[in-house]
């Protein structure tokens, strides 16, 4: 992060990914991105690299007619932010309503996210989904 006003850019960096996801804007979310991020998933305990996170959003968002961040609480830190929200969406499926509330730790360098940790349950999604 810069030194100039690090709470700023964080600010601004979570506000930036929380519109893109929003709008399920692919390519908003992969300009936030560093080239080498590497984005970790507590539910599998596995890492990916920049184009397999941007494969898997893509999957993720064509699952829903509509999804977004809310009740965002954001707390930058020193190297980034943490932000708790919920993941709230309607599936194109069966129109039902998932709910799956979710932290990311976030690490930012030059103006790109380059580390994120999620802390999510998926179970909501898997038990909302058609059979």
């Amino acid at each position: 992060m810069s030194a100039a006003n690090p709470e700023r850019e964080a600010m601004d960096m979570s506000s930036r990914l929380s519109k893109a996801f929003g709008l399920k804007d692919i390519e908003a979310i992969a300009d936030l991105y560093g080239e080498s991020i590497v984005v970790w998933h507590n539910h599998t305990n596995s890492s990916e690299g920049k184009s397999e996170n941007i494969a898997s959003l893509s999957d993720f968002f064509g699952l829903f007619s509509s999804v977004s961040y809310e009740d965002i609480k954001l707390t930058p830190t020193n190297a980034g932010f943490v932000q708790q929200h919920v993941i709230r969406g309607r599936l194109a499926a069966n129109d039902r309503l998932v709910e799956l509330p979710v932290c990311l730790v976030a690490q930012i360098e030059g103006s790109k996210i380059v580390r994120l940790d999620e802390y999510a349950d998926p179970a909501p999604l898997f038990q909302a989904l058609p059979q």
